[in-house]
């Protein structure tokens, strides 16, 4: 399953496809390719945390996930080129990152424990100030 999600996590930023990316810009851009992970990838969705950085910048938010098997997914708007991701649990352990150099990213846990989790974003390559989002998905 893991291997597969990765495959279109990659992808989903795809979902909106030229048209969507015309009409949505920003955060309305952000949001529509979190709810393409809904109805295209059949994800129960959970919290989401969005906000601003300007390139090279980095910032912490704090989110809520279930229990069990849970995917953390970011993307981030039309003048972002890489968005970077790191999940830590609320002692501050590292569980999981993404810093591979794509605007869409992903970190899968399974066994996760519900809770408040820690994200740090970082927006490795945008033009100016970057709008992004990150949601929790089962």
């Amino acid at each position: 399953m893991i291997k597969t999600f990765a495959a279109a996590a990659l992808a989903f930023a795809g979902l909106v496809g030229p048209a969507a990316a015309q009409n949505a810009r920003g955060p309305a851009l952000v949001a529509v390719q979190l709810d393409a992970v809904i109805t295209e990838m059949g994800l129960t969705p959970g919290a989401r945390v969005t906000g601003r950085l300007a390139h090279g910048r980095s910032q912490l938010a704090n989110i809520e996930a279930p229990g069990g098997q849970v995917y953390f997914l970011g993307v981030c708007d039309e003048n972002c080129r890489d968005f970077d991701l790191i999940v830590r649990d609320s002692s501050g352990r590292e569980l999981g990152r993404d810093d591979e150099p794509n605007d869409a990213t992903y970190v899968s846990l399974e066994g996760a424990t519900a809770g408040l989790y820690t994200l740090e974003v970082s927006m490795a390559d945008c033009t100016g100030e970057c709008h992004w989002g990150v949601g929790v998905f089962r």
